[in-house]
């Protein structure tokens, strides 16, 4: 009796040690996973072009500034180049990489709109930095295109 009533006690010490090992674990896994839908909720969003080759998106764009839009649920992005409304698929290669597939855009006709510039740059992008209330697209880290979120 003796000896039973300790083999009940380890037995009882062991599994709530399992169990605390079991809740830090989720505890771990909440985190990182709550971290990720945070960077997730945050990229989808409607982005305005702030910066185009380290420069000032309105000296390229007189009128209005291209947009983006991501929305990572559909791996789909869509905008505005300053001219016509665009669209893509792309591909998250790893956390913060990515290949877009070919842009496919309207066709109005427009006089001084470096859209093509814009596509060109979008299309080269080929991982990203979240900073404060910035997106910033980079080729081999160097940045191509800056935006704000709107």
């Amino acid at each position: 009796m003796k000896y039973l009533l300790i083999g009940l006690i380890i037995l009882s010490a062991n599994n709530c040690s399992q169990d605390d090992n079991k809740q830090n674990t989720k505890k771990i896994n909440f985190v990182e996973n709550t971290q990720a839908e945070n960077k997730e909720n945050k990229l989808n969003n409607l982005w305005v072009l702030e910066k185009m080759a380290n420069k000032n998106a309105t000296d390229f764009f007189k009128n209005e500034v291209p947009n983006l839009e991501i929305n990572i649920s559909e791996n789909k992005i869509m905008g505005f180049s300053g001219c016509n409304y665009y669209f893509a698929d792309f591909i998250t290669l790893k956390e913060d990489s990515f290949v877009l597939k070919p842009i496919a855009a309207t066709k109005k006709y427009c006089i001084d709109v470096p859209e093509q510039a814009y596509f060109k740059l979008l299309q080269e992008a080929d991982s990203y930095q979240l900073k404060d209330t910035s997106l910033i697209l980079l080729k081999d880290k160097q940045e191509l295109l800056r935006f704000k979120q709107n």
